[in-house]
């Protein structure tokens, strides 16, 4: 079998201006034509390079442990910073989670508390909220 080579298949864009791409933050495109002969290189091996794909990010996921103590600076931050950024984009639908674990491992909760807690999820319309007893 006869490797093929960029050289053979066509012409490409130079090392120096492909290495000030990278280094700019743009994003590296192989032509068609080079993706559909997939092209044969020593190090190459006839896969497509990691940079050459039909994959678009569609979807964001993420998760971040706040303090309990001060959770609402952090929140705000993560408002700011990534919702309102996903939320400000056209054909985006964001949806923003609250998971609250709580744990005693002392006595347990006070009657007074887990029904304070419980008449508070309720009212800020938790989908699913409760305690739990062992």
């Amino acid at each position: 079998m006869t490797a093929t080579t960029v050289e053979t298949v066509g012409p490409q864009v130079a090392p120096a201006l492909a290495e000030y791409q990278a280094g700019q933050g743009i994003e590296l495109l192989v032509p068609a034509w080079a993706a559909a002969a997939r092209v044969l290189t020593p190090d190459f091996h006839g896969a497509l390079p990691e940079f050459v794909t039909d994959k678009v990010a569609r979807r964001f996921y993420g998760s971040i442990q706040l303090d309990p103590a001060r959770p609402t600076p952090q929140f705000s931050q993560v408002a700011d910073e990534v919702i309102s950024r996903l939320a400000g984009l056209a054909d985006v639908s964001v949806k923003v989670r609250v998971d609250i674990e709580a744990s005693s491992d002392g006595e347990g909760f006070s009657d007074a508390t887990v029904r304070t807690v419980t008449e508070n999820a309720k009212t800020l319309k938790f989908s699913n909220a409760g305690f739990e007893e062992e």
